[in-house]
């Protein structure tokens, strides 16, 4: 399930605090499901670098956007 965030603004009414949403609900960054997406997203991507990584005798490796090249050992 993709978990979902409104812009909202704090709103007191007959004396309580009420959350109004001010827009459309969207994924925040940093939301826990960010990593598995963009992992999926870029999968084309990842097969790509670690065959042009491997032809040249580096490892690749990748979590979200930190991309790593290592010397193979």
């Amino acid at each position: 399930m993709l978990r979902t965030a409104a812009e909202v603004e704090e709103v007191e009414l007959d004396g309580k605090n009420y959350y109004v949403a001010l827009d459309e609900r969207k994924l925040p960054q940093g939301s826990p499901p960010s990593p598995t997406i963009t992992n999926l997203l870029c999968r084309r991507l990842d097969r790509k670098l670690t065959a042009i990584a491997t032809k040249y005798g580096f490892r690749y490796t990748c979590y979200v956007d930190d991309l790593t090249f290592s010397p193979q050992v």
